[in-house]
């Protein structure tokens, strides 16, 4: 069978779902052989590619093998594959394991030369998810702090790998001199660098793979290919269609809190103060129901809508059902705010972040004076305006911030009321826009500007 190569709407799968169907391979007799098509996975945590990896090492105890092929594998997918048997990547393919890293983009400068301020909080020294907002660059803090644990992420990805490859943690972190010498060796080719690296086993086309599998399994009925069901296909032949029963009197609940935190109701992948508090309400009031795991995989978000779950999980324990908070690839800021509280928390050796650095939160800002006629004008106000004038830095039509309609006019006698409407050019506003007077003030808009509008 084949595994993660099918396109999909939804791109995500479920690692419950794959632990299922590798599982129920191990004991089908109809299954000999697992073939891995890694090319479908774009990213998974370490965490979670460590509980399938071990479902693959336990598939192997069956006496079955297990074979990864690729035009190329990235960091993500090679972790798996290197659980396999036999690792097979084509000629051409491309192959760098150069460890884990965190890039940001910081925009302060761009921010001040958009005229763009901001009203921004922060507690905690480390709290760093504010930082592109008030710098260029990385502070020495949220350095130190991401040092260490992707550091600490990519010494047990060396372990776990070096460990099913059979060779030493050293096989990797080449200093630029040795990649390239080895690479000058291996003829410039990424993939013969991978190969004498003992990172894969063999360089194969795409037709050689085929033709391989097919001496193994033989071909399927069109006779184009070798025979192989497709995960999809497979979990779905291999589930019940009617829904399992759990005559169970003391269940236990797995409340699933994924993703960024959001006030309010929420989809799946995304955790909503509401919807959350609900599940765990319903669990709460769920006679049948003896404890929950609340399953936490969330980089943090809203302060408010953390509190609003955490107090149902208080609740929980108030009602004598005990609650064991079960981290995943993140449970850092809000992710561990709602983990708090639980009874037990237990933490994957992989979890990335478990931590709360602290909170930060960005207010709309207040404009401050503006010289009339200068181009400093913020976008949550709208100025200079007159008939002759062209406006700098205005407010987007569409924009939803506040506006204050500031008309200039040469002399006291032009016919501007507030009230009324005028309209006015701007760099931003690609046709003349119309919009009602709020305030009228006289100028001598040929001379240097000498007051000031305040927008308040």
């Amino acid at each position: 069978m084949e595994a993660l190569d099918e396109k999909e709407d939804n791109p995500e799968v479920l690692v419950a779902d794959l632990l299922n169907v590798i599982e129920k391979a191990k004991n089908d007799d109809r299954v000999q052989l697992l073939v891995l098509q890694l090319s479908g996975l774009k990213s998974a945590g370490l965490s979670k590619l460590q509980d399938v990896g071990s479902a693959l090492t336990h598939f192997k105890t069956a006496g079955k093998k297990i074979i990864a092929l690729g035009d190329s594998f990235s960091q993500d997918q090679y972790y798996l594959a290197s659980h396999a048997d036999d690792i097979w990547m084509n000629p051409q393919g491309f192959m760098l394991l150069d460890g884990y890293d965190r890039y940001n983009l910081y925009f302060k400068s761009a921010l001040e030369k958009l005229s763009i301020n901001q009203h921004i909080f922060r507690v905690g020294t480390f709290k760093s998810a504010v930082e592109p907002f008030i710098r260029d660059d990385m502070s020495e803090q949220a350095k130190q702090a991401n040092t260490l644990w992707l550091n600490d992420l990519w010494q047990q990805y060396k372990v776990d790998v070096a460990k099913q490859r059979d060779f030493d943690v050293s096989n990797f972190d080449d200093k630029i001199e040795d990649l390239l010498n080895k690479f000058s060796k291996a003829n410039s080719s990424f993939a013969n660098y991978a190969l004498e690296n003992k990172w894969i086993d063999q360089l194969k086309t795409r037709t050689q793979m085929r033709n391989d599998l097919i001496s193994l399994v033989g071909k399927n009925k069109k006779g184009d290919s070798y025979n192989h069901i497709g995960y999809k296909n497979y979990l779905a032949a291999t589930s019940s269609i009617l829904p399992e029963e759990n005559n169970f009197k003391n269940k236990v609940a797995v409340i699933i809190a994924k993703g960024p935190i959001l006030n309010g109701t929420q989809k799946p992948g995304t955790i909503g103060g509401d919807s959350t508090a609900k599940l765990l309400r319903q669990a709460r009031y769920n006679d049948e129901v003896k404890a929950v795991v609340l399953r936490v995989d969330s980089p943090g978000g809203s302060a408010f809508a953390s509190e609003i779950i955490r107090q149902e999980v208080e609740r929980l324990k108030t009602a004598g059902k005990p609650v064991v908070a079960s981290m995943g690839t993140y449970a850092a800021s809000g992710g561990y705010w709602i983990s708090a509280s639980a009874d037990q928390i237990i933490a994957s050796p992989s979890t990335s972040l478990t931590i709360n650095a602290g909170i930060v939160t960005l207010g709309p800002p207040t404009p401050p004076p503006i010289a009339i006629g200068s181009p400093g004008a913020l976008f949550t106000t709208i100025t200079a305006i007159a008939p002759s004038f062209s406006a700098a830095n205005t407010l987007p039509p569409n924009s939803h911030a506040p506006r204050l309609t500031i008309a200039i006019f040469p002399d006291k006698s032009a016919p501007l009321r507030i009230g009324s409407h005028a309209s006015f050019t701007s760099p931003l506003v690609p046709s003349s826009t119309t919009t009602a007077v709020s305030s009228v003030i006289a100028v001598d808009v040929n001379s240097p500007p000498k007051s000031a509008a305040t927008a308040g």
